[in-house]
């Protein structure tokens, strides 16, 4: 294979059946050139595990914004934090290995953006001494402005859905208290979560 391009899985294939739940087998076939912009591709075909509809858009709209450039930048893309926060970030990252072909570790990611991702989910406060934590509030009003910001149509048909994606992230975190669904997580342990909370090992 050409030394400028990288393996593109078939959009035919069924990824259920290339991917395991941890341990994806990926099937490739047809290529990709390594420089391109990896125009919009996104196959729900690679979405093999249950995911609210709400959450699917997000998924796709991540996909369609990985490249070579930044596949180990993944938690700088608004709609690939929102997405992983409702698919799981192991699993979102096998989806983006059976769409692309690009396969890195979670560990491999960059740490959360601070700047551009992180700080507009909690507001001014992120720049105060010591920063601030995320909210039960500021996760809601992120996870659905990130489905109108990519000019979605699919929200949750109850905000329970989405308190109790909110409850599963602290409860992992430990800022639980009395009501895991109205602990605050601080961007230290919130970017663990993204890291450290579930798995996904590429094929060598």
């Amino acid at each position: 294979m050409p030394a400028n391009q990288v393996q593109f899985p078939s959009l035919t294939s069924p990824c259920s059946s290339l991917l395991g739940p941890l341990l994806p087998q990926l099937v490739t076939s047809g290529t990709v050139p390594k420089n391109s912009s990896l125009v919009p591709r996104f196959s729900p075909q690679c979405i093999f595990q249950n995911a609210d509809p709400s959450c699917t858009s997000l998924i796709g709209s991540c996909m369609d914004q990985i490249t070579t450039a930044n596949i180990n930048n993944s938690w700088s893309i608004r709609s690939c934090v929102a997405a992983a926060t409702c698919y799981g970030s192991g699993n979102l990252i096998g989806a983006i290995c059976c769409q692309t072909g690009l396969c890195p570790h979670l560990t491999d990611e960059s740490s959360l953006d601070y700047v551009n991702v992180y700080a507009p989910i909690v507001g001014s406060c992120a720049f105060a001494s010591g920063g601030c934590p995320i909210t039960q509030q500021n996760y809601i009003d992120f996870y659905y402005g990130s489905i109108s910001a990519i000019n979605a149509t699919i929200f949750p048909v109850s905000s329970s859905i989405v308190i109790a994606l909110w409850s599963s992230i602290v409860s992992w975190t430990g800022f639980c208290g009395s009501d895991c669904s109205t602990g605050s997580v601080p961007y230290l342990n919130f970017n663990d979560w993204l890291h450290f909370s579930s798995s996904f090992t590429p094929v060598p």
